[in-house]
């Protein structure tokens, strides 16, 4: 044994004084290290280095996107052949459809399919549906598509342009139409079309920011009717009564019954993705009320006890919800990200005991926008009742001023890194740079408006790094930016 020990021993010296490269590493483990590296311009700087660093980045790549025009058949890349997330949105210049440009269009669609084997992730610009229909056949497997258009439909059949990819991918699990014109009724049909990959489809988004115009209550309740395993869905709404098909709390609640399983819900109106800056001097309180009660409410949230992360942006006034929220905590205890828009009284704060909004202990990400009654004090039983909130946001927020977001950046000094202030009447520039000194060295992300007052700097001011204007500086309200505290002192300076 010893002997064996005095051997073990002396090769392990050897091989401590002998000159060891990285190339001596066995190319199974290179390969496993470079899959790990995500970023394209790292990979690409990293195939330039040799030969073999080359061939074991290309054979390690996953995501690719390609750019230009790929009608000459000689120009498509062949050395890619374990990229599963593959983006042929930018292949279509001048917005010409990306198998147009091609004299032989499914001989095209064959080398694409040729080229990239493995792809399960698809992203495409498809102009028309003819896109589709020869490029969804060269991979049935696909798993995730995000389909891309800025113009108007061509077809004027409902639901023509999903038929050719529900027909030959029935694997697929997430749908992305974000930045896809389309009809709203365009969906709805072509997924009662095809059951069987309306209950596969477990991620939807059609949030839609190349329209003004939002899914109708019966659409929403079709779709959710249709795909009753989703566990992802958002999308772009109606809240205004006055409209016909506009959602309420009845809407809301069969939503949640249709998709028990939703981890993720993210409803907005439509007004809400193209809104201007909002006017500080308002009194926050819109001209109608959101149609939706406290007990339907509280009748959603129980239908929905696997909700990680919500939003609401009603964008018409959703009062005294401070009883419902108290309910969101005990119905929803996995919830960890919440987003309210136009909902008032979201937390009473009037004495020290948390209510509202408040107990909701487990939060991590809180965004309150234009609730015309959120004071100081209730910001300070926010901060109290949720103390693991590492992203905090306020937008609209008339009532609260300097010193609230005083105790807020205090009291959760230890956790938050990520802040918003936005649009609110009594926080501008310096009192927001001022508010937040007590975290100012673990802030990681910051937004605020860019809106200087004429202020009267004193000794201490002069000293802050939050106050480096010399007498204050008027820039435009345009001028919004998201800044770290290093770069956001370095644009003071420079002021």
């Amino acid at each position: 044994m010893a002997a064996d020990h005095e051997q073990v021993e002396e090769i392990m010296a050897r091989s401590f004084n002998s000159n060891v490269h990285f190339h001596d590493i066995p190319d199974a483990i290179l390969s496993s290290i470079f899959s790990l590296i995500t970023d394209t311009r790292s990979r690409n700087a990293m195939s330039l280095v040799c030969l073999k660093w080359h061939l074991i980045e290309r054979s390690t790549r996953t995501f690719l996107s390609l750019r230009g025009n790929i009608r000459d058949l000689f120009l498509l890349p062949t050395c890619f052949r374990a990229v599963t997330n593959l983006d042929l949105s930018l292949v279509s210049p001048w917005g010409s459809p990306i198998l147009d440009s091609s004299p032989n269009t499914a001989l095209l669609a064959q080398a694409l399919r040729w080229t990239f084997p493995s792809v399960v992730t698809l992203t495409v610009y498809a102009r028309n549906p003819s896109i589709l229909k020869f490029l969804a056949p060269q991979w049935p497997h696909l798993r995730q598509v995000k389909l891309v258009r800025w113009h108007q439909r061509s077809s004027t059949t409902l639901g023509f342009d999903f038929l050719a990819l529900f027909e030959h991918c029935h694997s697929l699990a997430s749908l992305d139409l974000s930045h896809f014109y389309n009809w709203t009724e365009d969906l709805p049909p072509a997924l009662e079309a095809y059951p069987s990959v309306a209950a596969s489809l477990s991620h939807l988004n059609i949030l839609n920011y190349t329209s003004a115009q939002g899914f109708k209550s019966h659409e929403l309740l079709a779709i959710t009717s249709a795909c009753p395993n989703l566990r992802e869905f958002l999308a772009t709404c109606i809240f205004d009564h006055r409209y016909f098909g506009s959602v309420g709390d009845e809407t809301l609640l069969s939503l949640a019954t249709n998709c028990p399983r939703l981890s993720l819900l993210h409803l907005v109106d439509s007004s809400s993705m193209s809104a201007a800056r909002g006017n500080p001097d308002n009194d926050g309180y819109t001209t109608e009320d959101a149609r939706i009660r406290q007990n339907m409410l509280i009748e959603m949230f129980s239908a929905l006890p696997l909700l990680e992360e919500l939003v609401l942006d009603v964008c018409h006034n959703v009062r005294d919800t401070w009883v419902a929220l108290e309910m969101l905590n005990s119905k929803c205890p996995r919830l960890k990200s919440l987003k309210l828009g136009q909902f008032h009284g979201v937390c009473k704060g009037i004495d020290a005991r948390p209510d509202g909004i408040a107990l909701c202990s487990r939060l991590e990400s809180l965004s309150i926008k234009n609730c015309a009654d959120l004071t100081d004090s209730g910001l300070i039983s926010i901060s109290l009742g949720c103390p693991r909130l590492t992203k905090f946001e306020v937008q609209g927020c008339k009532k609260i001023t300097k010193l609230g977001m005083t105790k807020v950046a205090s009291i959760l000094r230890k956790t938050l890194t990520e802040v918003k202030i936005s649009c609110c009447k009594h926080l501008n520039t310096v009192t927001s740079l001022q508010a937040l000194e007590p975290i100012q060295d673990s802030l990681q992300r910051l937004h605020i408006d860019c809106v200087w007052e004429m202020v009267e700097q004193s000794g201490s001011e002069a000293s802050s790094s939050s106050a480096k204007s010399a007498g204050g500086v008027k820039c435009s309200e345009k001028r919004r930016r998201h800044l770290g505290r290093n770069e956001l002192e370095e644009e003071i300076q420079e002021v």
